[in-house]
């Protein structure tokens, strides 16, 4: 490729990544919503995900977030041998403390991405109103 050539950009593996990047910054609160409604498996939570939000997180992004939140005191796990072994997490009193804290520390800033994103989902394609 010499200098004049114009770079290839593939843009759908960009907004890809840029999706999955925003998805991955917020999987904390996520996760602490997720089991703030109903103890829920790692696999339970990256189905919600693929279901509410087209993303399949790996476990290598699912497991290290919920043996941190772990960790931290903000959920606790037990076995369920019901039919196949899943460990299951539930919110403790102080994931729900720390819950409650981070939405309200991350509202302002959701609600602004959600703002900018609206702005680009108006310019590209219309306000949806035509």
């Amino acid at each position: 490729m010499t200098a004049e050539e114009p770079q290839h950009l593939d843009l759908p593996d960009e907004y890809t990544r840029a999706a999955t990047v925003l998805l991955r910054g917020y999987l904390r609160l996520y996760i602490l919503e997720t089991l703030h409604k109903h103890p829920r498996s790692g696999a339970d939570i990256a189905g919600d995900l693929m279901r509410e939000c087209s993303w399949k997180p790996s476990p290598g992004t699912i497991y290290p977030m919920l043996r941190r939140l772990e960790r931290e005191g903000l959920v606790e796990s037990r076995w369920d041998t019901t039919s196949r072994p899943l460990r299951v997490y539930t919110l403790t009193e102080r994931g729900e403390r720390d819950r409650e804290e981070l939405r309200q520390r991350l509202e302002p800033q959701l609600r602004r991405t959600l703002r900018v994103l609206q702005l680009h989902i108006d310019y590209l394609f219309g306000s949806g109103s035509e």
